[in-house]
């Protein structure tokens, strides 16, 4: 017999807790940024903390363009990339 979790059109409620398990293991799988990168990850608040600023300034600069990755429904944010974001934005605005 096929797993329900497989199927597309099985209701969630429908699932067991195990099933519900495997699939929000491969949805997170799927969203999360890659491990193996040598990356290092900051979170919204580390992000703001490490460029001094606001996680309200931090937010307006994403909509902005400020890269970003997301991981379930958080931002991530890669160091390397927030740092040179900054300069160019530095740059442009001199």
């Amino acid at each position: 017999m096929a797993d329900p979790a497989e199927k597309k059109d099985v209701p969630i409620w429908q699932l067991t807790v195990g099933q519900f398990e495997q699939l929000m293991g491969r949805l997170l799988a799927e969203r999360m940024p890659a491990e193996n990168t040598g990356a290092e990850y900051l979170t919204s608040k580390e992000a703001a903390q490490l460029l001094r600023i606001s996680t309200r300034s931090l937010t307006n600069w994403v909509s902005e363009g400020m890269p970003c990755e997301w991981a379930g429904d958080h931002r991530r944010f890669r160091k390397a990339d927030l740092l040179e974001w900054s300069r160019q934005r530095k740059k442009s605005r001199v």
